[in-house]
């Protein structure tokens, strides 16, 4: 994959990247290798997690280097390609403390009683930014000014700095005048001066002081974490259209004021015990609200009935043409369920759990069908028969000779029939529509009007089926094209020597909205205190780019955002990428048309610290599951446990529990690309609940079973 060319065009980038980690002390340098990022988002390989020639999805990060104290340079020229980042090379240099500037440092133009040795801050003060063979060199290290309209001016190098740029992170707190060479300060807070020359970047620190600061929000991090395939683009956000800004909420409210406690003044550093007292009485009550603000839903747990029929690729049930598979083996994976379909192709799977998604594994022992893996949802069944298709091994065997293709047993096979409602609302096949995927294998074949692969054609024709046949198997995207123009990208997987017949509804469009809280840190959920352990707080704004999409969704207010247009759903889901710096990259899973749903962000570095808890070796490049089961009422009070199971129904690894009921959660670690089987079960073996979890390397999926998080809005 490529990396960072020309940084000054994704300077933006970068400098989103480090607004919303731990502050560094000193100048910090970034020094790239000169590559080039791409914007392709979810495509993976069974090595890495790479992105797609389409529309975006999910992307990929690196652990972050870990940092010594008063490090002032990070090299990354040969890290990055390693695909981390570590600390190659210390060099350390005193950090100038703010406002503590070195006479030498003071401008004989200066005017007189304008004093640089004052903690008060630079008043008509230099910043003198010069080139020497190594780099930029700025002096001071860090500015700070004593109110809002002091200003400090910008000593700019002659030619031997071309395309030097300067900018700042937040021009609200300090803005730079025309031409650069002035800097001026305009509210209290901190921020951050940005140069850029000859494939480097330059952090200076720059508070404005005030008597009511309650110091920085954001400030400059320790750590930095590989951009690769992040973005597509340089300012993409939900709500800026910009430099992407900061996702940290506000800080709290600072201390009460005088006029909160009669006949007390209050001193932010040592304020009365009257005014203590009513300070800490307000932040419990509005700890205690924020903690009512999000609640587990309250569910009861119900079976039903699963009626099943198998039919073949001939059968078109719209047109009455039904050929049953009979015969044919059938297993629920992650269970002891095993049958085999009657003369019609029925079978009957009895106590499988409400709102639950089951991964049927089908084989035929006389060979006449093609193995396959199918989805089944309890969600849909109405009290009527869910049809699978499956392929018969001589029409497969035709279709690649056709398509002059040799199909090997280490990949997979994919076909599926488009369909879109016309205008008179009726639902059928979809004709020109052109498809694409993004992982490497032959096709896609369309079938022309006599139903025949016709490798002339290069969309779909009246049936609206195609084909892909030695599919690299894992998770792949596949994107869909009207006439040229993009209609949707959906997230699926494929399975090594398996046949996946599926359908792709263009009309599935759902509405979504969804609401922001992070989650307690690895740390607080490992507390015995369970409030704390349990605890959300509100996050007013990060980027949720659904998969397919490279557009965050936009916000429709504090926390919370929406899709308006609706989203294409797949097998009735939506899935989406939670992009923020303070947070790990996740993919979440909604269930189609709930738009009462909770986003729980995880905080960066939970999976590394849960790790060293588990005493796991994590490896980085690999997946994670954090999955979540809470007990709806009528559940068994056993032992909860929770299965990943793959396409052969071995399980994969052992999760690693750390809370139990009401709410059990669980981290799978190291987990390779691909479809899995998540189930909850008793400790006695009797089903809970099930769905199937996507996953994709360098990424963590988050799974919830069971009742859901809810939010509820304060009056």
């Amino acid at each position: 994959m490529d990396y960072i060319r020309d940084i000054k065009l994704f300077a933006p980038l970068l400098v989103m990247s480090l607004l919303t980690s731990t502050a560094a002390k000193s100048q910090t340098v970034l020094a790239t290798d000169g590559a080039e990022m791409t914007g392709q988002l979810m495509q993976w390989t069974t090595a890495k997690f790479e992105p797609p020639t389409v529309p975006a999805g999910a992307p990929k990060r690196k652990t972050a280097a870990k940092l010594q104290s008063n490090v002032n340079v990070i090299r990354v020229d040969d890290l990055i390609a390693e695909g981390s980042i570590t600390v190659d090379s210390l060099t350390e240099a005193p950090a100038m403390a703010p406002a503590q500037l070195k006479p030498s440092h003071r401008q004989e133009a200066e005017p007189a009683g304008s004093s640089l040795d004052s903690p008060a801050g630079p008043v008509n003060a230099v910043l003198t930014i010069s080139a020497t063979a190594g780099g930029l060199v700025l002096s001071p290290e860090s500015l700070t000014f004593a109110k809002a309209g002091d200003k400090v001016t910008v000593r700019l190098p002659a030619s031997e700095a071309p395309g030097l740029q300067l900018f700042v992170r937040d021009q609200k707190i300090a803005e730079l005048g025309a031409g650069a060479t002035e800097l001026t300060a305009r509210k209290a807070g901190s921020t951050e001066l940005y140069a850029v020359a000859n494939g480097r970047m330059y952090i200076i620190q720059v508070r404005v002081e005030s008597v009511t600061s309650r110091g920085p929000a954001l400030t400059v991090p320790k750590a930095l974490v590989s951009l690769k395939g992040v973005v597509k683009d340089t300012g993409a956000s939900a709500t800026y259209p910009g430099l992407e800004q900061a996702t940290q909420a506000d800080p709290a409210p600072g201390p009460v004021s005088a006029g909160d406690v009669s006949g007390d003044e209050v001193n932010p550093a040592a304020p009365s015990l009257k005014a203590s007292i009513a300070e800490t009485a307000r932040s419990l009550l509005r700890q205690a609200s924020d903690g009512r603000r999000f609640y587990n839903a309250k569910d009861k747990i119900g079976y039903t009935t699963a009626q099943v029929q198998l039919i073949d690729d001939r059968s078109n049930p719209s047109a009455g043409l039904i050929y049953p598979v009979a015969g044919v083996s059938v297993r629920v994976l992650g269970t002891e369920f095993i049958s085999k379909t009657d003369a019609a192709g029925h079978l009957t799977i009895r106590d499988m759990p409400r709102q639950a998604r089951f991964m049927l594994r089908i084989d035929d022992p006389s060979g006449q069908y093609r193995p396959a893996i199918a989805e089944i949802s309890t969600a849909d069944l109405v009290g009527g028969v869910t049809r699978l298709r499956v392929m018969r091994n001589f029409a497969f065997d035709a279709l690649t000779t056709i398509a002059s293709s040799v199909q090997q047993s280490t990949h997979g096979s994919y076909c599926s029939m488009v369909s879109d409602r016309d205008g008179e609302d009726h639902l059928g096949p979809a004709a020109d529509i052109a498809v694409q995927i993004d992982v490497a294998a032959e096709g896609p074949f369309y079938f022309n009007k006599f139903g025949f692969l016709d490798r002339s054609m290069s969309a779909t024709g009246a049936d609206g089926r195609f084909c892909y046949f030695n599919v690299a198997p894992g998770p792949m995207a596949i994107s869909l094209f009207k006439r040229g123009d993009w209609v949707a990208t959906l997230p699926l997987s494929v399975f090594a020597n398996r046949h996946l017949e599926d359908h792709l509804d263009l009309s599935a469009v759902t509405a979504f909205a969804t609401q922001f809280a992070s989650m307690a840190t690895a740390q607080e959920q490992l507390s015995s205190d369970v409030s704390i352990a349990a605890h959300y707080q509100q996050v007013d704004m990060i980027d949720l780019l659904p998969l397919g999409s490279d557009a965050p969704l936009p916000q429709v207010a504090p926390g919370r955002v929406a899709n308006a247009d609706g989203l294409v759903s797949h097998q009735g889901k939506v899935r989406a990428f939670a992009r923020a710096a303070e947070f790990e990259p996740v993919v979440y899973t909604y269930p189609a048309g709930d738009e009462q749903t909770v986003t729980p962000l995880i905080p960066r570095g939970f999976i590394d610290d849960m790790s060293l808890n588990a005493q796991v070796v994590h490896d980085p490049e690999l997946g994670s599951v954090l999955a979540e089961f809470a007990a709806p009422e009528g559940a068994t009070q056993e032992t909860i446990s929770m299965r990943l199971v793959d396409q052969d129904g071995h399980d994969v690894g052992d999760g690693w529990y750390f809370s139990d009921a009401p709410l059990t959660k669980a981290i799978f670690f190291n987990v390779p690309a691909g479809t899995y089987s998540l189930q909850v079960q008793t400790k006695g073996g009797y089903w809970l609940n099930s769905d199937t979890v996507l996953v994709y390397n360098e990424t963590t999926s988050y799974m919830r079973l069971g009742n859901m998080l809810r939010y509820h809005v304060p009056n």
